[in-house]
């Protein structure tokens, strides 16, 4: 996907208020989530990753619900089990 198609989905989301875009180095937020919808995250590096997945697993193992986590080749397991710890 191009920068500019990404551009027109984010616009797109935007102006059917489904997402708000607060300022450019801001999160986004999704306002609206209807079944069967899917998401996508990107990320700039794997610590972002790690930083932004890990406490969704970790959340998901504390209340006992089965979790996989399908990681990039260049993320050890190592890295994954300490960024799942507290």
């Amino acid at each position: 996907m191009s920068a500019e198609d990404i551009a027109n989905v984010l616009i797109y989301l935007t102006d059917k208020k489904i997402i708000s875009v607060p300022g450019a180095t801001g999160p986004t937020a999704v306002k609206k989530v209807e079944p069967g919808w899917h998401f996508c995250q990107f990320y700039r590096d794997f610590d972002q990753l790690l930083r932004m997945v890990a406490p969704y697993v970790t959340e998901g193992l504390k209340n006992g619900e089965g979790c996989l986590w399908v990681m990039p080749k260049a993320v050890t397991r190592k890295a994954a089990c300490v960024a799942l710890t507290p």
